[in-house]
């Protein structure tokens, strides 16, 4: 079993020839990570206009929203570690934490999304929101949780190469196979821990998205782990309220990766960041949900200079 791993750095082994073949200065920001690779995915041309011209992007409500779960419930979890996993955080604390940080993420948003565009003064309801969606996760969450790290970041080399930089919301502890292998009381990443990933978003994910996260299984790569799980909290619809979901679901939330899935998603990195090194930024497909002015930052930079599209109402 691998030994324990620091938090905020990782270094991973590999030979002075694979060190002389970093490719860290050849990337715009010397590192890959998780948030460029997806964007990457979803649209070279756009990955170009925000990590090689630097041109500014907008910030959505579904964005602001997310963010401010996600520190909300850093705050909630830090309390229950503090408190040696006894007392679960009240509700008191989170509503101040979201009292506290809420002007500064509604001042943020630049495009109000979907249900929230609907309304005149969409404000009260984003904030009410995010207030329930809190709750969900401090209700149904943080009970089951021992974690051994909050928003952990991480460093090293996907095949020994790439250097990449990952940020883990949980590292979660498996207490019952720490005590199966014996292994002692450390703050250190051990790699019995589970990544944990939480999402706001607006339906439940398909099991198969656990299986295929490569974000995931970067975090897995860059921490020496195998167990996985995203932590769900979705957004209320006309029939339903907040709900949580910890997937994969039938796995108690949790999923193993496998060393061949581990090396393909090492692959699939590497393919991935060759292709950014090669200065290759092909545009999207245009029947993407990419493609689209109401999603895309840079559209008017891009598809929109060839002219109006009539079938798109521009927010």
């Amino acid at each position: 079993m691998a030994k324990g791993l620091d938090v905020d750095e990782k270094e991973v082994e590999h030979d002075k020839d694979e060190e002389e073949q970093n490719v860290g200065h050849l990337l715009p920001t010397g590192k890959i990570s998780w948030s460029q690779l997806t964007l990457y995915f979803s649209c070279p041309k756009r990955y170009e206009f925000r990590y090689v011209k630097r041109a500014s992007g907008r910030k959505t409500s579904y964005m602001a929203q997310g963010g401010l779960v996600h520190a909300v419930a850093e705050e909630m979890c830090k309390a229950w570690m503090e408190s040696k996993f006894k007392k679960l955080p009240s509700a008191e604390l989170m509503n101040d934490t979201v009292s506290t940080k809420i002007k500064e993420a509604t001042e943020a948003i630049s495009v109000w999304e979907k249900n929230h565009a609907d309304m005149a003064n969409p404000e009260p309801f984003f904030e009410e929101e995010t207030r329930a969606l809190c709750e969900r996760y401090r209700v149904d969450r943080i009970p089951t949780l021992r974690p051994r790290v909050l928003e952990a970041k991480v460093t090293g080399f996907i095949n020994g190469v790439i250097p990449m930089v990952g940020y883990i919301d949980v590292i979660d502890r498996d207490l019952e196979a720490e005590k199966a292998f014996g292994i002692p009381e450390s703050d250190k990443i051990q790699p019995t821990d589970v990544v944990r990933d939480t999402k706001v978003t607006a339906k439940k994910y398909n099991p198969i998205q656990v299986c295929n996260s490569l974000q995931l299984s970067s975090y897995c790569l860059l921490t020496e782990t195998r167990k996985v799980g995203y932590d769900l909290v979705v957004r209320r619809t006309k029939r339903l309220p907040e709900r949580l979901f910890m997937l994969p679901e039938d796995s108690d939330g949790v999923a193993v990766r496998t060393e061949g899935e581990l090396k393909w998603a090492a692959d699939v990195i590497q393919d991935t960041t060759k292709s950014i090194i090669s200065g290759n930024f092909p545009r999207c497909d245009p029947e993407s949900w990419a493609c689209n002015p109401n999603y895309c930052d840079y559209f008017d930079q891009c598809r929109g200079q060839y002219g109006p599209l009539t079938f798109y109402s521009t927010p």
